[in-house]
């Protein structure tokens, strides 16, 4: 099983080699579609890459937070936007700000809470599918802490999971519905909202099947 610190250099080793297959050229449809229809203060996004949901949400949210690994995928993202970030250097991360959009670039575990502070709506495309077994576990237990103790009352996420037969393999892992359920249905309410079938962008022959759940408090 991979340590926090070897997964961490793994993805940083992608970008810096460009093999972002995760990285997708259009808005996410299951984003589209389930989305709160609601307008939303702040919006947060783990492990966001460079995602174009990112301006999507922003045009929904009066703030979009991501918190990314990578500086290379942070400036990659304020470039393609063609928007100026200023960056600003913390204790254990550095965050990049721009047009309503502040990417903190660090460990997700070591950021500190108070910058999740006020959080309505939570977005999660390729965070917990990213991770292997144990790393899942501190996550979701991260994300219930973040919607419990310092999110708005009426904070919700969207998460999307994914099942494709890999029984273990990745990145990116498989995610069940019963283990999304296990890492958060004690403490959270989960409902399955809709789903989707689609080729493997690493794999065409395979065919994946991505399902969003609605968690909220």
């Amino acid at each position: 099983m991979l340590s926090f610190i070897m997964n961490s250099d793994f993805w940083k080793s992608r970008w810096v080699n460009g093999e972002t297959p995760w990285h997708q050229t259009e808005v996410e449809v299951l984003l589209k579609k389930f989305c709160p229809n609601r307008a939303l203060k702040k919006s947060i996004v783990p492990l966001c890459g460079k995602s174009l949901d990112l301006g999507w949400l922003k045009q929904r949210s009066e703030a979009v937070v991501g918190v990314e690994l990578s500086s290379i995928a942070c400036e990659e993202f304020f470039r393609d936007l063609g928007a100026a970030a200023a960056k600003t250097e913390h204790a254990n991360f550095v965050s990049y700000s721009g047009g309503g959009i502040t990417l903190l670039c660090g460990d997700f575990f070591a950021i500190p809470m108070s910058e999740f502070q006020g959080v309505d709506f939570v977005y999660d495309r390729a965070a917990l599918i990213a991770l292997p077994e144990d790393l899942r576990k501190r996550y979701a237990a991260r994300i219930t802490e973040m919607m419990r103790s310092c999110a708005a009352p009426d904070v919700e996420m969207i998460l999307i999971g994914r099942e494709d037969g890999s029984h273990g393999e990745g990145p990116p892992f498989e995610v069940t519905e019963q283990e999304v359920r296990n890492l958060y249905g004690s403490a959270l309410s989960v409902t399955v909202v809709g789903s989707a079938q689609r080729p493997s962008r690493a794999d065409p022959d395979r065919i994946l099947k991505e399902t969003a759940y609605r968690i909220q408090r």
